[in-house]
C-alpha cells in the first residue's frame, strides 16, 4: 500500500525532483521523476501493456567498474497510471553482462526482458519471480503475439578482435522456442512489435522498418536505408509500435526529434516534434525514445534524459525522465507543428544547385545552369516529373521548363537545366515535383545578377569562407560595419581582423557579451594586443538583459578609463542596450553614464519586424532631448546591431526583408545614423533559431543582399545632404535622400508602402541628363524636352542620378491647401466585431506597433482593429452635411506577425438612395508557393503595404463606407500558408483615415 501511494502521489501531485506540475504539451498523463523511488526512473530503456491494459516500465543500467548504474527493475503501472508493484531484474551471475533493453508480457502475465549482451531473454512470473533465463542470441526486441511473446534470435561474429552484432535470422516465439526463419536477414535490430494479424514489425539497420508475415515472408519496408540525418521520416530510429488500425509509429530525425506516423495504407507520413510545452525536448537531437501503444491505440512515449537534481541548471529542465501519455489528437495536422506528406517522398532528398560561385552571376542575359541532384537511397518512386520556374522579387518570371528524372535505390540522379535572367536582379528558382500525377513537393534555391560595380567587390569562388565573420561577403552585399569578438580566441580575432582589414570593412570590437568578463581584468590584454589595430570598442552586448544601469556605469568606468590610458585614440562605444529602452537609458545617465563611452551605441529592436519612420523619428528625437538634458548631444549615436527577419514563421519573406533592410538603412540615415554605423549583423544563416534574420541562407542569397548591394554601390564615396521635401501629405508617403559627389548628385527615393501606382513628379531643366537605376542596378536613360518628368515609385528604393551642377525639384503632395482633413469630422460605425475606439482613425496621430512610443505598444492596442470574419465588413463614415471631397487616404498597418494588412476592398460615396463605387482595389499580391528552402515551407510574395492613396473626380455626399473584403493574414497574404502551424487571423486594421 505505502508503494502504491508513492507512485499516486509522483504522478498526481507536486513532484519530488521538479518545480513545475504541468503537463507536457500534448500529454494528458506522465509519470515522471529522476530517482529509486516507486514511479521514478533512472535508465528508461522500454515500456509496454499487457493485455488488461497494465503498464510495464523496464528501468535498465549496465555494470561499469564493479558497480551497477541504474536500478535494474520492471515497474508495474495500472492504465490509469498509479503504481501496482515492482520487481529487480539484477542477475548477481550475469555481472558486467547485465543490460537489460526491451521488455513484453504475454497473455499469462509472465514478463520478458531481453538481456542482449547476455545472451537470454530473462522470464519473470506475474509476482517477479525470475521462472528462467531464455537462451537467445543478442536478443534484443520482443514483443507479446497471441498468447506468447516473441522475440529476435541473432548471432555474433568476431570481426578484428571484437564482438559484432550481425543480426536477425529468425523470430522465436517464447516460450516454446518456437522459430519463425524470416525470408531476409537483418542487421542491428532495435525493436520489434506485432500487430493484430500477428505481423512483424522489425526495426533494424539501416534505419528501416521491415514487415513479416506470421510465417516470415517479407511484406513490405519503411525506410530510405539511409542514415544521412534526413528528418522527412525516411530513417526511423531505435523504437516501432503499432496500433489496432495498423498505423505504425516511430521516431526519425529532428532537433527535437520527430514523433512519426506512417498510415496503413503506407500513403501518408504524419510528424510532430516531440518537444516539452517548456523545458526539454523528449528527444534531444533525435535521443533514444521508447515508444507503446496501449488498448485503447493511445500512443505512450518515453522520454529517457537524466538530469541531475543538483545540478545548477535543474530549475530550468523539465523533469525527465519521463513517460507520457499523448492527447488522441496530438498528430492532428491542425495542431502546431504537425506535417503530413506522402510517403512517396521517403527517401527522396532532392536538390537544387546553381552552378555560380555563391549562386552570383555578373552578366545579364546570360544562361545560367541549374542542377537537380537526388542524393543515393532507397525509395518509394523509381520516377519524378519535375517542373521548374524561374521568379524575380515581385514573382515576374525568368524562365520554365520540365523533365523527368529515372530513380535507382541506391545510386544518385542529376538532371541539367539553363535559364537566361533578362535584366539584373534577385531571383528564385523553383522545382514542382511530382509522381504517378500525385505532387511531392517544391524545393526552391535563390540567386542574383548584379552589376560588376567599380567601387564594389566581386565574389570568386573560395574568397567568402562563409560562416559568422565573412568579410568578403559583408562588403560584397553593401555591409560595411563589421562586429568582431575577441572573446572567442584572440587568435582567432587576429585572422579575422586582418580579414577584414584586407576586404576594407570598417571594424568595430565587441569586448564581451557575459556579464562575469566585464572586468578590466578580463579586457586589459586584449587591449594590450590589439590597441592602434582596433580604433572602436563596444564594452558589452545589451546589458539590459543582465544588469541595471547603475550597475552597468559602474562596471563600464574602469574599463573606459584603461582603454583610454592604453590608447587614447581608441574610442568605446555604449552601453549598447537593446530595444532602446530610455527609462533604462535616464537611469544610465543619472548614473554618470555619459562619461563611459566616447560613442553612443544601441540596438533598434523593437519586437517587431516592421521599420516605422513614424515611430524611429520620434524614438530618436527623444533619445537626443535625453542625451542634451545630460550635456551630452554632441555624441553620435551609432546602431550596432539590427536585424530583420528573412524566414518567419516557415516562411521565406526575402521581398519584404528587402524592402525593410533598405528602409531602415535610408531612414537612419535622415535621423543621424549612417550607414557606415549601421549594423545588419546576421549576415550568413545562423543566429537565434528563433529569429532567422540572415540575409544570405544555404539556399542562396536573399533579395535583401543585392538590394544593400545597390544601395552601397549608388552612394558609396558622396555626401549625405539631406532630405527631399515632398509636402505635408507627401512626406507621410515617399522618402527621399540627397547625397552629392564630384561627378553629381544621386537621389535615393522610396515608397513608404503603398501598392497603388504613386507617381512622382520632378522639375528639372530642359535637355538635362536624368539616369534612373532601380535597386538592382538596371538603368533607364532620360533626356527630357521637357520640365516635368515622372517616374512611378516602387517599394524598394530607386535612385535618380543628376549631373554635377543640376538640381531635382520636387512636386509637393500637400492636400491641406484644399481645407482641412474632412475626417476629423466623421461619425464611424463597423458592421462587425470591434473593441477598439473609433477616436483612434480621426485622432490626427499615427499609432505604431513598436515599444515605449506614447502613442503605440507592442500590443497593437492602439491600432483601431475590427473582426474581420464573414468577410466583407463595412466601415461606415458618416458627416452631419454633405461634403465635397477627392482624396481619401488609408493608413493601415504593415503586415507585421499579428498585424494585417488590408488588401481588397471597395470604396463607395452615396448618392441620393445609390451607393457609388469609386474605386475597387484588389491588390494582386502573387499565391504563395509551397516550396522549401533552408528555414522555410513555403516563399512569400507580399512586400510592405500599408497605406493607399485615392484621387477621384469630386463628389458631394454625406456618407462614404469602405466595404473590407480581404486583408493578410498577420504578415502571410493567403491562406495556403500557416506561421508556425498556425493560421493567424484576419482583422481590418488601420491607424488613421484622412479625407479631403
Amino acid at each position: 500500500m505505502r508503494k502504491f501511494l508513492l507512485g499516486f502521489v509522483l504522478l498526481f501531485c507536486a513532484p519530488l525532483c521538479a518545480q513545475d506540475t504541468k503537463l507536457s504539451e500534448g500529454a494528458d498523463l506522465q509519470i515522471f521523476g529522476r530517482g529509486a523511488a516507486s514511479g521514478q526512473f533512472e535508465l528508461l530503456r522500454d515500456i509496454t501493456f499487457d493485455a488488461p491494459g497494465n503498464l510495464y516500465v523496464l528501468d535498465g543500467g549496465e555494470f561499469q567498474k564493479d558497480a551497477k548504474q541504474g536500478n535494474f527493475r520492471v515497474q508495474k503501472f495500472d492504465a490509469a497510471g498509479k503504481f501496482a508493484a515492482e520487481f529487480s531484474v539484477w542477475n548477481e551471475a550475469l555481472g558486467v553482462k547485465n543490460n537489460p533493453q526491451r521488455l513484453a508480457v504475454d497473455a499469462a502475465g509472465n514478463i520478458y526482458v531481453t538481456q542482449p549482451s547476455a545472451d537470454i531473454v530473462q522470464q519473470f512470473s506475474p509476482d517477479g519471480k525470475l521462472l528462467q533465463n531464455i537462451a537467445l542470441p543478442r536478443a534484443m526486441g520482443i514483443a507479446r503475439v497471441g498468447n506468447n511473446v516473441a522475440a529476435i534470435a541473432s548471432r555474433n561474429d568476431v570481426v578484428n578482435g571484437k564482438w559484432t552484432w550481425q543480426g536477425g535470422e529468425s523470430i522465436v516465439l517464447l516460450p516454446e522456442n518456437k522459430a519463425v526463419s524470416l525470408e531476409k536477414r537483418l542487421n542491428n535490430v532495435q525493436d520489434l512489435d506485432v500487430d493484430k494479424l500477428g505481423n512483424f514489425y522489425v526495426l533494424a539497420a539501416i534505419n528501416q522498418i521491415y514487415k513479416f508475415s506470421p510465417d516470415g515472408k517479407l511484406l513490405g519496408v519503411i525506410g530510405a536505408g539511409a542514415n544521412t540525418r534526413n528528418a522527412d521520416g525516411s530513417e526511423p530510429l531505435h523504437s516501432v509500435a503499432v496500433n489496432a488500425k495498423g498505423e505504425v509509429f516511430t521516431m526519425t530525425w529532428g532537433n527535437p526529434g520527430l514523433l512519426t506516423r506512417y498510415d496503413s495504407q503506407l500513403k501518408t507520413v504524419t510528424q510532430r516534434e516531440g518537444q516539452f510545452k517548456w523545458g526539454d525536448p523528449w528527444s534531444t537531437h533525435s535521443g533514444y525514445v521508447p515508444l507503446a501503444v496501449d488498448s485503447q491505440d493511445r500512443v505512450w512515449v518515453a522520454s529517457t534524459q537524466r538530469h541531475d537534481p543538483k545540478g545548477p541548471n535543474f530549475p530550468k529542465y523539465h523533469v525527465s525522465p519521463a513517460i507520457s501519455r499523448l492527447t488522441t489528437d496530438y498528430l492532428d495536422t491542425d495542431k502546431s507543428g504537425t506535417t503530413r506528406r506522402s510517403m512517396l517522398l521517403l527517401g527522396f532528398k532532392p536538390q537544387l544547385q546553381i552552378k555560380l560561385p555563391y549562386n552570383i552571376a555578373y552578366e545579364p542575359k546570360q544562361p545560367i545552369n541549374c542542377e537537380f541532384i537526388v542524393a543515393p537511397a532507397n525509395r518509394r518512386v523509381k520516377e519524378v516529373q519535375v517542373a521548374w520556374h524561374v521568379y524575380d522579387v515581385y514573382k515576374k518570371e525568368w524562365g520554365k521548363g520540365d523533365f523527368k528524372v529515372a530513380l535507382k535505390d541506391g545510386e544518385e540522379a542529376r538532371t541539367n537545366f539553363t535559364f537566361t535572367p533578362p535584366r539584373f536582379g534577385w531571383f528564385t528558382v523553383e522545382a514542382e515535383i511530382s509522381a504517378n500525377g500525385e505532387r511531392l513537393l517544391g524545393i526552391g534555391a535563390h540567386g542574383g545578377v548584379t552589376p560588376r560595380y567599380a567601387n564594389m567587390p566581386v565574389l570568386n569562388e573560395g574568397d567568402s569562407p562563409g560562416g559568422w565573420e565573412d568579410a568578403p561577403r559583408q562588403m560584397f552585399s553593401g555591409l560595411p560595419m563589421m562586429r568582431l569578438h575577441p572573446g572567442k580566441s584572440l587568435d582567432k580575432f587576429d585572422k579575422d581582423l586582418q580579414f577584414a582589414d584586407k576586404w576594407g570593412a570598417f571594424v568595430f570590437a565587441q569586448l564581451t557579451d557575459n556579464k562575469n568578463n566585464f572586468t578590466v581584468e578580463y579586457a586589459r590584454p586584449i587591449i594590450e594586443r590589439f590597441k592602434g589595430r582596433v580604433k572602436f570598442w563596444e564594452l558589452m552586448n545589451e546589458p539590459n538583459f543582465s544588469m541595471s544601469p547603475e550597475e552597468y556605469v559602474k562596471g563600464a568606468q574602469p574599463l573606459y578609463d584603461m582603454i583610454h590610458q592604453l590608447d587614447p585614440a581608441a574610442k568605446v562605444l555604449g552601453p549598447a542596450i537593446v530595444s532602446l529602452d530610455l527609462g533604462w537609458m535616464e537611469r544610465f545617465y543619472k548614473a554618470g553614464g555619459k562619461t563611459t563611452c566616447d560613442i553612443l551605441s544601441m540596438h533598434d529592436y523593437e519586437g517587431h519586424e516592421s521599420i516605422d519612420p513614424t515611430h524611429w523619428q520620434w524614438k530618436i528625437s527623444a533619445l537626443r532631448k535625453l542625451m542634451a538634458q545630460f550635456g551630452d548631444d554632441k555624441k553620435e549615436i551609432w546602431q550596432t546591431e539590427r536585424a530583420i527577419c528573412g524566414v518567419r514563421g516557415d516562411n521565406f519573406l526575402g521581398p519584404a526583408q528587402a524592402v525593410r533592410v533598405t528602409l531602415h538603412r535610408n531612414l537612419l540615415e535622415t535621423l543621424g545614423i549612417p550607414p557606415l554605423h549601421n549594423s545588419h549583423y546576421y549576415l550568413n544563416e545562423g543566429g537565434y533559431g528563433p529569429v532567422p534574420t540572415y540575409l544570405w541562407s544555404s539556399s542562396g542569397p536573399h533579395p535583401g543582399a543585392l538590394a544593400l548591394r545597390t544601395r552601397e554601390a549608388m552612394t558609396k564615396g558622396k555626401k549625405f545632404v539631406g532630405t527631399l521635401d515632398f509636402g505635408p501629405t507627401g512626406n507621410k508617403m515617399v522618402l527621399g535622400l540627397r547625397y552629392d559627389g564630384p561627378d553629381g548628385s544621386v537621389y535615393v527615393i522610396q515608397n513608404l508602402g503603398t501598392d497603388v501606382v504613386l507617381p512622382l513628379v520632378f522639375q528639372i531643366g530642359a535637355n538635362v541628363k536624368m539616369k534612373v537605376s532601380d535597386s538592382f542596378g538596371n538603368e533607364a536613360q532620360f533626356k527630357f524636352d521637357r520640365a516635368f518628368p515622372m517616374i512611378t515609385l516602387e517599394q524598394l528604393p530607386q535612385y535618380v542620378f543628376i549631373e554635377p551642377g543640376q538640381k531635382l525639384q520636387m512636386a509637393e503632395m500637400d492636400w491641406m491647401d484644399m481645407g482641412q482633413n474632412l475626417a476629423s469630422q466623421a461619425k464611424f460605425s463597423y458592421s462587425g466585431k470591434t473593441e477598439s475606439d473609433f477616436a483612434l482613425l480621426n485622432n490626427g496621430v499615427m499609432e505604431t506597433i513598436h515599444a515605449g512610443n506614447p502613442n503605440g505598444g507592442t500590443d497593437g492596442k492602439k491600432i483601431w482593429q475590427g473582426e474581420l470574419n464573414g468577410a466583407p465588413q463595412t466601415l461606415g463614415i458618416s458627416f452631419d452635411a454633405p461634403k465635397k471631397i477627392q482624396y481619401v487616404v488609408l493608413f493601415g498597418v504593415r503586415p507585421d506577425n499579428a498585424f494585417c494588412s488590408l488588401l481588397d476592398y471597395d470604396l463607395q460615396v452615396r448618392q441620393g438612395s445609390q451607393w457609388k463605387t469609386m474605386q475597387q482595389p484588389r491588390k494582386k499580391v502573387p499565391q504563395s508557393d509551397a516550396v522549401n528552402t533552408s528555414g522555410s515551407k513555403a516563399s512569400i510574395w507580399m512586400l510592405d503595404g500599408n497605406f493607399s492613396v485615392y484621387s477621384f473626380d469630386a463628389v458631394t455626399t454625406d456618407k462614404i463606407r469602405l466595404v473590407a473584403r480581404r486583408t493578410s493574414f498577420g504578415f502571410l497574404p493567403d491562406e495556403t500558408v500557416k506561421a508556425w502551424g498556425n493560421q493567424i487571423p484576419a482583422k481590418l486594421m488601420l491607424r488613421e483615415i484622412e479625407i479631403y
